[in-house]
């Protein structure tokens, strides 16, 4: 069979013969072409497309994905408009110079294929909302599932009258397992969790149970705090929420409408989290405005253990950064990422377009982050 592949430097597709080695995908230090030392040409405001294509170029197992081609095995053939040329991309950007001269590449079809996508043509563009849409469009490209329901069910809800635990799990494996039938994925395998969220009424015991998937944190920047750090994030974002009389809760069980708390924590955490601080907001005005606020992040260790109720393990380590410098008007995005080589470098690179330098581990944590990407510590081998 006539399997098309990209080839490294040309904007052709060339026919090679080839079999897929199957889909069993590792988080694997192989380095295809040891460490990516290739920038990324601005075809003009495009640095936020670099930043994040360098970021998931850097995602071990993502990368590891496309440069196998295990990706052809799950290719939905009547997509697969974004998976061939991002897959193309990452080849190029890991594959080593001959000469040993540093180079850049420019990521044509991604952009061109990206411009389709009206809010992201030609103007500043917001790289969160890029790789929302980028992951979103590789997940359609590579879902292997071919169900086609009137009506995808995301969540599920239930009443949890007792508080039984073996209740609970059953109801999340349940919404996971229906949320997995219809999505199945390199993108919900690697990055998808699932959260509870509980409502609570203030007069009886009636506690009522929501399970979502979730594909990345917004977290809220608490403007309250003077030395803000990831857990002040974290805390404001999982803080529990009064439902009041303006807002209230109809209970169920008491049949009328109740004040109610409601609060919310994670019950599957993923194996790569991407966490946006939530830096552009609205003044009291309505006027668009950024936070430039300092947030301090672990580089290692992240412990998400006290906002999750599956036991799960919970640790993560930092891998890579997008980066925003300037303002609401204007600005520019540049990527940190971990270098997979230890003994090479100086531990990280910094991706400014097609600049590509090395750069130490305590530069990494600035006021410019934006968009972080953490690896689960017990996330290193199979999926």
């Amino acid at each position: 069979m006539n399997v098309y592949h990209f080839s490294a430097f040309n904007d052709t597709l060339d026919p090679i013969h080839h079999k897929s080695v199957g889909a069993v995908v590792t988080d694997s230090n192989d380095n295809e072409g040891e460490d990516s030392r290739v920038g990324l040409d601005n075809l003009g405001n495009t640095c936020y497309l670099n930043a994040v294509v360098q970021c998931l170029a850097n995602t071990d197992s993502l990368r590891h994905y496309f440069t196998s081609y295990d990706f052809e095995d799950d290719l939905n053939r009547s997509k697969g408009l974004i998976a061939y040329p991002l897959a193309r991309l990452i080849r190029q950007l890991w594959t080593p110079s001959s000469d040993g001269v540093k180079r850049s590449v420019r990521p044509t079809h991604v952009r061109s294929l990206c411009d389709r996508w009206s809010s992201l043509s030609w103007g500043q563009n917001d790289a969160h909302e890029f790789c929302t849409f980028l992951l979103d469009s590789l997940h359609n490209d590579l879902n292997r599932s071919r169900l086609k329901p009137s009506a995808i069910t995301s969540s599920a809800e239930a009443d949890d009258d007792n508080n039984n635990s073996t209740d609970v799990h059953a109801l999340a494996n349940s919404s996971w397992n229906e949320f997995k039938r219809f999505n199945d994925s390199i993108v919900v395998d690697l990055f998808y969790g699932q959260y509870m969220s509980a409502i609570v009424c203030s007069v009886c015991p009636k506690r009522s149970l929501k399970f979502d998937p979730f594909v990345y944190l917004s977290l809220p920047i608490p403007l309250t705090h003077k030395d803000i750090n990831l857990r002040d994030c974290l805390d404001l974002y999982s803080a529990p929420e009064v439902l009041s009389q303006q807002n209230s809760w109809h209970c169920p069980q008491c049949r009328t409408s109740r004040e109610a708390t409601k609060y919310s924590r994670f019950w599957r955490l993923p194996r790569i989290l991407i966490i946006q601080l939530n830096r552009f907001c609205f003044d009291i005005k309505s006027c668009p405005e950024k936070i430039t606020s300092f947030v301090d992040f672990p580089l290692h260790n992240l412990d998400l253990s006290s906002y999750s109720l599956s036991g799960q393990l919970s640790s993560y380590d930092l891998y890579a950064v997008v980066n925003h410098y300037g303002d609401v008007n204007g600005g520019h995005y540049k990527a940190y990422a971990k270098d997979t080589n230890i003994f090479k470098g100086l531990g990280w690179r910094c991706f400014d377009d097609n600049h590509v330098d090395d750069m130490r581990p305590d530069s990494v944590i600035t006021r410019n982050a934006y968009i972080l990407f953490y690896k689960r510590k017990d996330y290193n081998s199979h999926l």
